[in-house]
């Protein structure tokens, strides 16, 4: 049986590193891998039997991965975090999935603390206590995903599975960075931009710890968008609450995402329906940089676009939180009621300016922007429900269904928000309120 190289980031996982070594020797069939820890060499329990090289990080943990990697000797690599706990068969299935294309660069499991592409959703997660109870979660997931494969952008360090000639191809990780997390990240989207798929083993669960060290490290998203040219946190998600809204299945579908990003809901979308015809608009170089592995993606403003051959053409328009960035409303909406099919629909969200956050703040005298939410500084317009209605008849397109989301926390003022519900001058209707972000389908 071909070798594999398991390299184990144990530091700050010291704790947890003897379940994990012993999920490996349980549950990994036996001579078929080598064992490389990354982290101080610790005293483990006698139960714990096979031979392990260590590396002790001495400065940079990121650049000692890599040597790690390099002294390897296995065909297949995998990278663990070292309060991982692998489940049965898990690499076997792995590989599976590793091998089932040419064109898969990288493939991992999922999990309970994981990004969007390899989280359980939380309504689908399994209580569990014991390490029997944990295997049995683990092959409810295993039967009930079966042959099931996802796509990603990236994929998450706690577990993941590569070819020795992916590593030779693309070099070591980016020693710039202090933490894996972000170094798997940058390597794992470099593999999506030279047209690699970074693929997920639904089958496949394993149970993970939360992030304890390096996902908020700011230097390295720093490192990350002076690497790839966009924010992380912005650019490498997809919207599925958008998606839910459109029919997927139609035949001959044709999509256009303005503000796609790095194209995670176009990716999406094609999982679907391979055969849709995906479009893209997005501002930023690098962003767009990856998103044309997945449609036709113009990177530019969509007020300045001149495409005749755009004219009619879609089935569905996405705006997913853009308009809110955009100086000319009207004209957006214009462009956009050009663009679509007769009986095309806009799925459109924006931020929620009503919000009774909003209004306890603005009553004490606070209007503060920040990096994200509904007062995101980059935001040049806000709108209320009823202003969004008049947007969109005043530029004919029918609303079919609205819809909002609210954040999980309790009101600022819960005082305040009863007493502007109860004003005898004024109807105040509690969904403006409690509204984070409203979504719209309208159609032409």
């Amino acid at each position: 049986m071909v070798k594999t190289s398991i390299i184990i980031f144990a530091q700050g996982r010291e704790q947890q590193l003897s379940s994990c070594l012993w999920s490996i020797e349980t549950f990994t069939p036996k001579e078929s891998y080598e064992l490389i820890v990354v982290g101080k060499e610790l005293q483990l329990e006698e139960n714990i039997h096979t031979k392990i090289k260590y590396f002790e990080i001495k400065d940079n943990p990121v650049a000692t991965i890599n040597k790690a990697i390099a002294d390897s000797n296995g065909r297949d690599i995998v990278f663990l975090y070292g309060d991982t706990v692998v489940t049965s068969n898990w690499l076997p299935r792995l590989q599976q999935v590793l091998y089932s294309t040419e064109n898969c660069g990288a493939v991992g499991p999922i999990g309970y603390n994981s990004s969007i592409y390899q989280s359980v959703p939380i309504e689908e997660r399994k209580e569990y206590s014991t390490i029997r109870d944990m295997a049995l979660v683990a092959a409810e997931y295993a039967v009930h995903n079966k042959g099931q494969v996802g796509h990603s952008l990236f994929l998450d360090a706690f577990c993941i599975l590569f070819t020795r000639e992916i590593w030779q191809k693309f070099g070591p990780w980016v020693e710039e960075y202090q933490c894996p997390a972000k170094a798997v990240m940058d390597y794992t989207v470099n593999l999506v931009k030279a047209g690699y798929d970074c693929l997920v083993a639904k089958e496949v669960w394993l149970h993970n710890s939360f992030y304890t060290l390096d996902e908020a490290d700011y230097s390295d998203e720093q490192v990350f968008r002076k690497m790839q040219g966009f924010a992380s946190n912005y650019s490498l998600g997809f919207r599925g609450d958008i998606l839910e809204l459109a029919d997927l299945q139609k035949s001959q579908l044709t999509i256009m995402d303005i503000g796609c990003a790095c194209g995670g809901t176009l990716m999406k979308a094609r999982e679907v329906n391979p055969n849709a015809q995906l479009y893209g608009i997005e501002l930023s170089s690098g962003a767009a940089a990856v998103a044309e592995h997945f449609g036709q993606v113009f990177q530019a403003d969509m007020l300045t676009i001149d495409k005749p051959e755009l004219l009619d053409k879609f089935d569905y328009i996405f705006m997913g939180d853009v308009l809110e960035h955009i100086v000319d409303t009207d004209g957006a909406l214009a462009k956009v009621y050009s663009w679509l099919k007769k009986g095309g629909q806009l799925i459109v969200s924006v931020p929620n300016i009503a919000n009774i956050s909003i209004i306890t703040n603005m009553l004490m005298g606070k209007w503060h922007y920040g990096d994200s939410g509904i007062l995101d500084k980059t935001h040049m317009r806000f709108f209320t429900y009823k202003e969004m209605v008049e947007n969109l008849t005043r530029h004919n397109l029918a609303i079919k269904k609205s819809a909002y989301s609210h954040l999980n926390f309790e009101s600022p003022a819960p005082e305040l928000r009863e007493a502007l519900l109860n004003l005898p001058f004024i109807k105040v209707d509690p969904q403006d309120l409690d509204a984070f972000q409203w979504v719209f389908v309208a159609e032409k």
